[in-house]
């Protein structure tokens, strides 16, 4: 009787994936990544993930992906966590690590 309860659909729904498709397409996925990156320089003892929200005007949804992909791709880690001051859980903080700020330095000294 209560079957449908304990269904556990692994599937992505299509219209998920469509609107991935088309958030993907439409170049706003780069520019998330990019006042991402910019905010953080801004901020650089980091920011969560809802103070990126708040300092961008970008919803929390639109930066799961971004901040995944700069993780994934290396150009920000996590530098910490926090109790967030809304959901009362710990929360990860990101940022710039040290190995990062100096490879930028060595980088633009080598311009």
């Amino acid at each position: 009787m209560y079957q449908f309860l304990f269904k556990v659909s692994s599937e992505i729904p299509f219209t998920r994936k469509l609107s991935y498709a088309q958030f993907c397409l439409s170049g706003r996925k780069s520019k998330v990544q990019f006042a991402i990156l910019n905010l953080l320089i801004l901020y650089p003892k980091g920011l969560t993930c809802r103070e990126l929200s708040n300092h961008g005007n970008i919803w929390v949804q639109s930066l799961t992906s971004a901040l995944m992909t700069l993780l994934g791709n290396e150009e920000i880690s996590i530098v910490g966590l926090k109790k967030s001051s809304v959901s009362n859980r710990m929360v990860q903080i990101y940022g710039f690590s040290e190995s990062q700020i100096a490879d930028f330095h060595a980088k633009n000294d080598a311009i």
